[in-house]
């Protein structure tokens, strides 16, 4: 229901009766990072680390947090160590190859998104690649088939590729649809780099 300080206040009462449960220590740290509280959701997610040093999710939303943070290398550390836990994670490619956009390298960028195993993630981030490297027109083309195709399930990474482009109003009108959808996307737009130019 986006009552942020309602979960935060049950949140911290979870982990101040179960400090060590993995879920809550997952669950605060990423309410921590949607609020922009970024290191102290670092610092979370680094203890969720220690507890299960093989859980795949931490290394996801620790990468994503350390993006979010602007720690672009770290970020990056943090997918591969992923990525060699589990070599066919959906989206460790596809945050490599938006990791590298932000860095101005197009080309590696590419590189990591071709070897992402989901369509939906491939998708969303080919035509932003595609548009950096100056394909404008294989960028239209294939961000066209992604809205035909994704519009009712990936909102909000059509408002990136959009806020990315410097389209304010498209961005804008995609982030609306994607608050009618509640897509979970929203809880990342705080620190999302690919709205800077919009922000």
């Amino acid at each position: 229901d986006q009552d942020w300080e309602g979960a935060a206040a049950d949140y911290d009462r979870a982990y101040k009766l179960d400090p060590e449960n993995s879920a809550v220590i997952h669950r605060k740290a990423s309410l921590l990072r949607s609020l922009g509280k970024y290191e102290e959701a670092i610092l979370l997610f680094q203890k969720l680390i220690k507890i299960d040093p093989v859980n795949t999710r931490a290394f996801s939303s620790l990468g994503i947090t350390y993006m979010n943070a602007r720690h672009f290398e770290e970020a990056k550390r943090e997918f591969h160590y992923l990525l060699e836990l589990s070599p066919d994670y959906q989206f460790a490619h596809a945050a490599l190859s938006s990791i590298y956009l932000f860095q101005g390298k197009p080309d590696s960028a590419l590189l990591q998104i071709r070897m992402e195993p989901d369509s939906g993630w491939n998708a969303a981030y080919r035509s932003l690649i595609e548009y950096e490297l100056g394909n404008k027109q294989l960028a239209e083309k294939e961000f066209q088939e992604f809205i035909a195709t994704g519009g009712h399930d990936w909102a909000y990474q059509i408002a990136e590729n959009y806020a990315w482009r410097g389209n304010a109003d498209q961005a804008f009108y995609w982030l609306e649809r994607a608050f009618d959808q509640h897509d979970g996307g929203l809880d990342e737009i705080l620190g999302n780099p690919f709205f800077d130019g919009i922000r």
